[in-house]
């Protein structure tokens, strides 16, 4: 008889992506600031998705953080007034007589060593409180909702509602509007060749058989029910959600907005939801929204489809996206030392390069904070003055959501890639076999229906981004870059230079650069292709997609910050939405004099740097 040895492999938290961004509160000033500032401070806009993070815990955590950071900075408010003191005392004692000027510079110089020797044990005891906080957070076994003391029970509410909503406002200030803003980097756009659904199928004998009626509210009603166990993905959660431009949101009445100067509902009623699966208006829609949570919450992927039945014809409108994984910066929170000497060590380096910096600006920074509580109150009203006076229509719909602002793509690594790709073509065969089944089942012909279903099979996937290798995202589809791609030259589409079929040969131009053409599907691309190297190194942009990955990056100040920060960034991460943030585009940097523009990407919290962290582990405060 054999032995069974069963073997397992290391278990990793599921809330990783949580347990990160509840860290790095501790960590950076600027971050735990922001996440006050959008999540509570903020009391009209609707949330945006948490999309496999705890809002609650992230809440709860940075109110913790903001509290140590406050005391820190008054305690180094305390060392410089005393500081300045010192240094006022020194300048009077120089015009005292000599007889007593040596003794009191003496006293002059001991009290500015008092200060300054303060102010380093408060920086060293903080930045040692804060990071034991964040290492706790994120190897400890208690959750991170557990491990803070809990927020205004009406803040909780709100920050719980979201996870489980059935309608979204979305705001409208963009230059296009997008009603799944803050779901990450759009993949897919289509809507799939319609099908004929009014002929009856036929028995064995060729006898046509009842047609059975039905609708697109049954149709939605079947995915919901049956798509997770077709589709093999247990992640999966599907439901319907009616999306609602911001400044209609009014138009719902007190099923939305009980109260017109607080934050919109997250759940109406589902008859609502379901009206609005036929609705053909351009101001609220229903969606079927099936989200799936990455491994750790690593990734999201989302895909919003909608069944569009006209008389006996059928088709579905399909909306693909992505969220990448969390940006390098949070990798702080999982590179802290666990060995004591090292902790200390490498905190006593932080603090001496730091000292400087947190001790001058402390006094800005308290200042700052009153600033924002004055100005958020003031903002309150003014926008409540509105409201109440009916001085246009307020826009109540969100602007993102955290985990879209904190992602990077440029770290979608290849397993990730493949976890993605699975799991859209997983979705996709689960819809397309759902429809099918749910077809037969009431007696309709499905013959045009698989007749269509070769078509819908063979579309592409867009990554905007860094690909390396070579790469086919898709069944059958090709792989569209934005952005450097490097590999064999043998690919299939346009990032690899050549397309799937016969191109003219292309006339070479000024500079060294040769215009190619590549085939995706039906449509020409046209791509602009320049050697750089002898490895065949490629830059490759691809003009049809040239208009949601934004204007071209400018340099950078010594490389910060990162090139990759997304462009979606709210009023509280460093300034009000600039125009691209509702088209879920990317841009690079675009930063002049002075503090971040209203252009620029790079949060607030992203500011307390000038050069990106030195080593793992480093704290930018």
């Amino acid at each position: 008889m054999t032995q069974q040895i069963s073997v397992e492999l290391p278990r990793y938290h599921n809330d990783e992506a949580t347990r990160l961004l509840c860290g790095y509160t501790y960590l950076s000033t600027e971050f735990a600031g922001s996440v006050i500032q959008d999540l509570v401070a903020e009391r009209l806009r609707a949330h945006g998705l948490p999309l496999g993070v705890d809002l609650v815990a992230l809440v709860r955590h940075a109110r913790v953080a903001r509290r140590l950071h406050a005391i820190r900075d008054g305690l180094l408010t305390v060392c410089w007034l005393v500081l300045c003191f010192a240094l006022v005392a020194a300048v009077v004692a120089l015009t005292e007589p000599l007889a007593v000027r040596g003794e009191r510079l003496g006293d002059c110089l001991q009290l500015a060593g008092c200060g300054l020797l303060s102010a380093v044990v408060v920086v060293f005891a903080a930045g040692l409180v804060c990071r034991r906080a964040a290492r706790r957070i994120h190897r400890g076994e208690v959750s991170p909702r557990e491990g803070a003391a809990a927020v205004a029970s009406r803040v909780e509410e709100e920050l719980d509602g979201p996870d489980e909503t059935n309608v979204v406002p979305y705001g409208t200030s963009g230059k296009e509007e997008l009603p799944f803003v803050g779901s990450g980097v759009r993949i897919s756009e289509t809507v799939w060749p319609g099908i004929e659904v009014g002929r009856p199928a036929k028995d064995d004998q060729g006898a046509a058989l009842p047609m059975t009626p039905f609708d697109a509210v049954e149709l939605h009603a079947c995915l919901i029910e049956r798509l997770a166990d077709v589709s093999g993905i247990e992640e999966l959660r599907a439901r319907n959600r009616l999306y609602v431009q911001g400044h209609q949101a009014h138009d719902l009445g007190a099923e939305l907005l009980p109260d017109p100067l607080r934050r919109p509902r997250t759940r109406i009623d589902p008859g609502l939801v379901e009206a609005g699966i036929t609705e053909k208006e351009r101001v609220m829609r229903t969606y079927l929204a099936l989200d799936v949570v990455g491994a750790g919450g690593a990734y999201v992927v989302t895909m919003f489809v909608r069944a569009r039945l006209s008389r006996s014809l059928l088709s579905w409108e399909v909306s693909a996206y992505v969220l990448p994984p969390l940006h390098a910066l949070f990798d702080q929170v999982a590179n802290l030392p666990r060995g004591r000497v090292e902790e200390v060590w490498r905190l006593i380096g932080i603090t001496l390069s730091q000292l400087w910096k947190l001790l001058s600006r402390a006094p800005v920074r308290l200042l700052r904070r009153v600033k924002q509580r004055v100005r958020n109150a003031w903002r309150l009203w003014w926008d409540r003055q509105r409201i109440l006076h009916r001085k246009g229509h307020f826009d109540y719909g969100t602007v993102g959501s955290v985990r879209s602002w904190a992602a990077d793509l440029e770290r979608l690594d290849y397993l990730q890639r493949m976890d993605v790709l699975d799991t859209f073509q997983r979705l996709e065969q689960g819809v397309l076999l759902t429809t099918e089944q749910f077809l037969r089942e009431h007696n309709v012909d499905t013959s045009d229906f698989e007749r269509a279903q070769t078509l819908i099979t063979h579309h592409s996937y867009t990554f905007k981004g860094a690909v390396v290798g070579q790469n086919v995202f898709g069944n059958y589809g090709s792989n569209i870059a934005s952005g450097p791609v490097s590999g064999t030259a043998n690919g299939i589409g346009p990032a690899a230079g050549v397309g799937v079929g016969p191109m003219p040969t292309p006339a070479p131009r000024p500079g060294g650069t040769t215009p190619s053409r590549g085939r995706q599907g039906d449509a020409w691309v046209r791509t602009t292709s320049t050697d750089r190297s002898a490895d065949r190194t490629s830059s490759a942009t691809t003009d049809a997609i040239r208009s949601s990955s934004g204007a071209p990056r400018p340099p950078t100040r010594s490389g910060w910050p990162p090139s990759s920060w997304p462009c979606c960034v709210p009023r509280g991460w460093g300034g009000r939405m600039p125009p691209c943030c509702s088209t879920g585009s990317w841009r690079g940097p675009q930063r002049r004099a002075g503090p971040w523009t209203r252009a620029g990407p790079a949060p607030g919290w992203a500011r307390s740097g000038t050069e990106p962290p030195r080593g793992a582990g480093r704290s930018a405060w």
